[in-house]
């Protein structure tokens, strides 16, 4: 769930998409807070065969139903 904003900044959901179908297999190493509204991700990508792993900073908006990304950033 992102924010408008942030969608905008991904440019739309054909390229979202678009790398997201490059991707053939994403795990979760880990997650650690920031602070209240940031939390930094280690990921590993499988494509092809091959893995990639890289931490990115995952910036969060508190909503009444839960928590949308504003931006992100690797770290």
């Amino acid at each position: 769930m992102f924010t408008e904003g942030y969608q905008s900044n991904l440019g739309g959901f054909d390229q979202y998409d678009g790398f997201w179908r490059t991707i053939d297999a994403v795990s979760v190493g880990g997650v650690e807070d920031v602070d209240d509204t940031t939390v930094d991700v280690s990921l590993t990508y499988r494509t092809d065969g091959s893995t990639q792993s890289e931490t990115r900073r995952i910036y969060l908006e508190p909503t009444d139903d839960g928590f949308l990304i504003t931006a992100d950033e690797r770290v």
